[in-house]
């Protein structure tokens, strides 16, 4: 049998009497043990996180109870078809509607219909049926062309405050938050590219990847400073004891931890990505601190 996106809820001919709650319990209890029983046994779910597993053998036990819904009551958790697939593929892209036309079960969206069959096939390939379940794009194609996201006015104030959040807060607000970190060494990094960014006017991507010994030799009071993906290289003037005093600082950090710039590939700095949303973090939370405080 061929799956596609148009394929109907088939239902079962020989499908039982409408059942009652506590058979359908019944049911649903030894569908989810037998299901526990075949995960368990593989090594299919264990490098899994614990919610991550509680989540597919969830969908994979919805399969079922979906199944039963259409009348295959008595399937045997092995005993997966093309034509279940067929019937699964129909009730998810098109519900199930009475005779005289009411909506009995609404269709679900692409994208959970997706994750139910990643689950799928995935559990497919468990019970040793590999190929059964085609790649979803083939079976539900895409039919709504992507819009590309437009963001409005509000939009990108809204994005480059949360970028810039270091250079809107309040000068009261940035001196308490800079001494908080300044003594704690889990929090030097952190202490060090809020200076840069807030006091050098860059943004958290461009003083992570900053180089401040190399980058301040190469033109006299000035800080070369390479902006983040592919962005013109600019140079900070460095024209105050402030600002000097700042550099000095930045270049006694990376000397004494051995490195280059302020952000480097290690256990504790993977990607610069994810070092800029560890600062932000940091910044949000110690800003909302100090909201808090004053407020109280």
């Amino acid at each position: 049998m061929t799956l596609n996106q148009n394929t109907k809820p088939a239902l079962n001919k020989e499908a039982a009497p409408e059942h009652s709650q506590p058979m359908l319990e019944a049911h649903r209890a030894r569908i989810e043990r037998e299901v526990k029983d075949i995960y368990r046994a593989s090594t299919h779910l264990s490098q899994k996180t614990h919610a991550t597993q509680a989540t597919i053998i969830k969908l994979t036990v919805r399969i079922y109870s979906d199944l039963h819904s259409l009348g295959y009551a008595g399937l045997s958790v092995g005993n997966l078809k093309p034509v279940h697939l067929a019937a699964l593929l129909g009730l998810w892209r098109n519900g199930v509607k009475s005779a005289d036309g009411n909506v009995l079960r609404q269709p679900v969206a692409r994208s959970t219909a997706g994750n139910m069959w990643s689950v799928l096939r995935g559990w497919c390939a468990l019970l040793g049926k590999n190929g059964m379940a085609r790649e979803f794009q083939y079976v539900w194609p895409d039919d709504q062309p992507a819009l590309k996201k437009v963001r409005t006015a509000r939009e990108k104030d809204a994005v480059y405050s949360r970028q810039c959040l270091v250079h809107t807060i309040s000068e009261p607000v940035y001196q308490s938050m800079i001494a908080s970190w300044h003594d704690v060494p889990s929090r030097k990094l952190i202490y060090w590219v809020v200076r840069a960014t807030r006091e050098l006017k860059i943004d958290v991507q461009t003083a992570l990847q900053l180089e401040p010994e190399v980058n301040s030799k190469r033109k006299e009071g000035y800080l070369v400073v390479k902006g983040w993906k592919g962005a013109d290289v600019t140079a900070v003037p460095i024209d105050t004891d402030e600002k000097r005093a700042l550099v000095e600082g930045l270049i006694s950090y990376t000397k004494t931890l051995g490195i280059k710039r302020l952000c480097w590939d290690k256990e504790d700095c993977p990607t610069i990505d994810i070092a800029a949303r560890r600062v932000t973090n940091a910044v949000r939370y110690q800003v909302s601190k100090l909201v808090l405080a004053e407020d109280a």
